[in-house]
């Protein structure tokens, strides 16, 4: 093999290299967005669907939180990484967002056991757990790192014999969701 030979076969391998980079960074991200945004727009239009069945009123405060919340998660899709939500949940003493956070939890919980039938206030939580869960999904699927870190953890979990409610309070007790729904809820409602 001559030295051109040789050139030419690291060039390729470069721009392969660099293609892959592309794909698994960019255009993953870019497609992840999107996928976000449409299980969002389903989740939503489950939501309307909930309201205009009557079991819900659509001036009712738990509706308007649900809704302007996945609408500002719709809108801001591109904006919800991990790095967003460290920074975030870092600075949150320092920037005013534990005030916003704060009221907002307090504003959702108030909505939500202002839902006089016991059935449609189990749906809202059920709209809003879902709701946080594709967040949470977004982030791990949208970032590489937690998800090479998340699937190390899985599969050791998995060898361990971790039960599902283990992961339901890892999900549960991940900081910044909050922060970053009330986020999201401001956004929507401007």
């Amino acid at each position: 093999m001559t030295f051109l030979d040789q050139v030419v076969i690291s060039l390729h391998n470069y721009f392969a290299i660099a293609l892959l980079f592309f794909v698994l960074l960019i255009l993953r991200r870019m497609y992840r967005e999107d996928r976000f945004r449409q299980n969002m727009f389903a989740l939503r239009d489950e939501l309307f669907d909930f309201a205009s069945s009557g079991e819900i009123k659509f001036d009712h405060p738990a509706y308007i939180i649900l809704r302007t919340s996945m609408n500002g998660m719709i809108r801001f899709a591109h904006r919800v990484t991990l790095t967003h939500v460290l920074v975030s949940y870092v600075l949150k003493n320092h920037i005013g967002t534990k005030a916003l956070s704060e009221s907002h939890q307090k504003n959702l919980e108030d909505s939500f056991n202002q839902v006089q039938n016991l059935e449609t206030r189990l749906r809202v939580r059920e709209l809003h757990d879902r709701m946080r869960f594709l967040l949470a999904e977004h982030l791990v699927k949208s970032s590489l790192i937690i998800f090479c870190v998340l699937g190390i953890v899985i599969a050791f979990a998995m060898v361990r014999g971790a039960s599902k409610k283990l992961w339901e309070q890892v999900w549960n007790s991940v900081p910044g969701f909050d922060l970053l729904e009330a986020e999201a809820e401001d956004v929507g409602a401007s």
